[in-house]
């Protein structure tokens, strides 16, 4: 159950995530001197569906090429698939790690990856790699962004837990530097809720988490990850309520229906778990998280 967990995310962060190599490509779209960049590789900016086919188009090692890459595995880590997401990472990725020629970003979501696939070496470099543009004040790579606190939260959020269960040696720097931040909105605070859980702060976790949930009693995000998190802090029984309570306002969101099944084999109600799974399992069959075994005993002693 851990090791799904630590898979499991407690608030959802939308961001974009932005490489130098995009940048890069992206200016060359009106450059109609550049030659040999496949068409579909200048389409996939509106339809990222056309990455697959960059892929195989692109001359292999090419820009284009490990660019496609690089987003094929950016897309497959936030569909939770970290398997393939390593496999797309190491074909777009320079054979020295590519510190100065990937940026922040890039360099953060490797880092994860790897970590969560049990390549820790990797992982390690990458979150590495990522730390020292942020200590620049620089996304990296062939840009000269500033890396202001609308890009450097997100960020942050990525190598918070990486480097705090790998416990590098950027790892207390990151951590104080991401709490640093303002928050600016309730979905700010549940991601850093999230993240503080991720790293196993659940008391201070809780306190963000609960005054989230207090000002929106009825947003069904809020009221799962606080299940989630009460779950885990040994309070699955306090937690359920709000499993059943997100489920009630939006049955058909299969991590809500994941979280419910994990907190229900908490509390022995296999059942109900088994009956949660199936669901989410039925809302997202591309997503390998929701396949994972859950351990249910009928017998375990409810907690308090």
């Amino acid at each position: 159950m851990a090791a799904i967990l630590k898979r499991c995310s407690f608030a959802i962060a939308f961001f974009a995530t932005i490489t130098s190599a995009s940048l890069a490509l992206a200016q060359s779209k009106s450059n109609k001197t550049d030659i040999g960049v496949p068409q579909s590789c200048l389409e996939a900016f509106e339809n990222s569906m056309k990455w697959i086919a960059c892929a195989s188009e692109a001359d292999p090692g090419s820009e284009a090429s490990m660019l496609a890459y690089s987003n094929l595995g950016s897309q497959a880590y936030y569909n939770g698939d970290f398997q393939s997401a390593a496999r797309f990472f190491d074909l777009s990725t320079p054979a020295d790690g590519g510190a100065k020629q990937l940026d922040a970003f890039a360099h953060a979501l490797r880092a994860s990856t790897y970590w969560r696939i049990g390549a820790d070496t990797k992982a390690k470099n990458h979150a590495k790699f990522s730390y020292d543009w942020v200590k620049s004040g620089k996304l990296g790579g062939v840009t000269q962004i500033e890396l202001d606190n609308e890009l450097l939260e997100p960020l942050l959020e990525v190598l918070v837990p990486v480097t705090a269960y790998l416990n590098t040696p950027e790892a207390n720097d990151v951590l104080k530097r991401y709490q640093s931040i303002p928050l600016s909105s309730l979905m700010d605070a549940a991601r850093r809720a999230g993240v503080l859980a991720n790293i196993e702060e659940f008391d201070a976790a809780l306190i963000y988490s609960a005054k989230v949930v207090a000002a929106q009693p009825d947003n069904p995000l809020f009221l799962s990850s606080h299940c989630l998190l009460l779950s885990r802090m040994g309070r699955a029984e306090k937690g359920l309520p709000f499993c059943k309570s997100a489920l009630e306002k939006d049955a058909n969101n299969p991590n809500f229906q994941f979280n419910t099944a994990l907190v229900s084999a908490t509390l022995g109600k296999c059942e109900d778990s088994l009956k949660s799974q199936t669901k989410a399992q039925q809302l997202a069959p591309r997503n390998p998280l929701y396949n994972e075994v859950i351990e249910c005993n009928a017998d375990a002693k409810t907690k308090k």
